[in-house]
C-alpha cells in the first residue's frame, strides 16, 4: 500500500525490539506474512507464521485496537465490547522449519473501517500461568511482530471533499483513501492545466489533513484541486476533481 502512510503505519510496530537479555537460551527466530492485511466479505483473512529457528517456538497472539490511525494521536488500546477480531489459535507452538497459519475472523461488521494490530510475541512455552516478565527473561532476544489487520465495513463509502478555507481534505466515507498525487489547477475551467505533486499520505475515515506547503504555493483563490488515490474499494488508481 510508494511508502504511503498506511504502509508506515503497518512498518511502525512491525518489527519491536522489546529486549535483549543474555540468558544464554537460544533466542526465537520466525517472521510473520504479510504484515498488512485487509479482510475479506465473509470477515476472514490469514497471516503466515515461518520459522527460522533450529527449535520449537511457542508464540502468544494479541489483538490491541488501532485509534487515529496513521497521525500524531494514533495509540493503540485492548478491545472494547462490539469489537470482534478473533485470533486462532491464541498461542501455538511452532516447531523448526515450519509454517503455522493465523486465521483472523471479524464477527461484527464495522459501519465504518477498523485498523488493529495483531501481535505475535514468542514466549517461553503455552503455560498461561506463566508472568510475562519470567518468560522474557528465559528468552535471549525477545522480538515481537505486530501485523496491521484492516477491517471494512459491509458497505464501503469513498466520499472525499476540499475545504479551500482551511486547505483541508476531509475524508466523510467510512474507508480510508490513499493518495498518490494532489494537482492544484488554475481554475474550474481550465482543470487541465494542472500543478501535480507526489502526496503518499493516507485520509482516514472522519479525518482531515492539510495541504503540504509545496501544494498549497500554488493555490489561489480561483484554484481548483483534483487527486488521484488509490481506491481502497477497486484497488485502482482514481482520478477526482473536488
Amino acid at each position: 500500500m510508494n511508502i504511503n502512510s498506511l504502509e508506515k503505519l503497518a512498518l511502525s510496530a512491525s518489527l519491536v525490539l522489546c529486549s535483549a537479555l543474555f540468558s544464554g537460551i537460544a533466542s526465537a527466530a520466525f517472521s510473520v506474512y504479510p504484515i498488512s492485511v485487509t479482510t475479506n466479505q465473509q470477515g476472514g483473512a490469514q497471516i503466515k507464521v515461518i520459522s527460522a529457528s533450529a527449535e520449537m517456538d511457542f508464540i502468544k497472539v494479541t489483538v490491541k485496537t488501532i485509534e487515529n490511525p496513521g497521525t500524531k494521536e494514533e495509540k493503540e488500546r485492548d478491545l472494547a465490547a462490539g469489537e470482534s477480531l478473533v485470533v486462532t489459535p491464541a498461542k501455538f507452538g511452532l516447531s523448526a522449519g515450519t509454517t503455522r497459519i493465523v486465521r483472523l475472523v471479524n464477527m461484527v461488521p464495522p459501519e465504518s473501517e477498523q485498523a488493529y494490530r495483531v501481535y505475535f510475541e514468542p514466549v517461553n512455552n503455552l503455560d498461561t500461568t506463566s508472568s510475562s516478565e519470567a518468560q522474557k527473561n528465559k528468552i535471549g532476544v525477545n522480538i515481537t511482530w505486530g501485523a496491521l489487520v484492516i477491517v471494512p465495513p459491509v458497505k464501503p463509502v469513498e466520499d472525499i471533499s476540499y475545504i479551500p478555507v482551511n486547505r483541508q481534505f476531509v475524508n466523510n466515507g467510512n474507508v480510508h483513501i490513499t493518495l498518490s498525487e494532489v494537482g492544484v489547477c488554475k481554475s474550474s475551467s481550465d482543470s487541465n492545466n494542472c500543478k501535480w505533486t507526489k502526496d503518499a499520505r493516507t485520509v482516514y475515515p472522519g479525518q482531515k489533513l492539510l495541504l503540504k506547503d509545496t501544494e498549497a504555493q500554488s493555490f489561489s483563490p480561483a484554484s481548483t484541486v483534483k487527486i488521484k488515490y488509490v481506491s481502497s474499494i477497486t484497488q485502482t488508481m482514481l482520478e477526482r476533481q473536488l
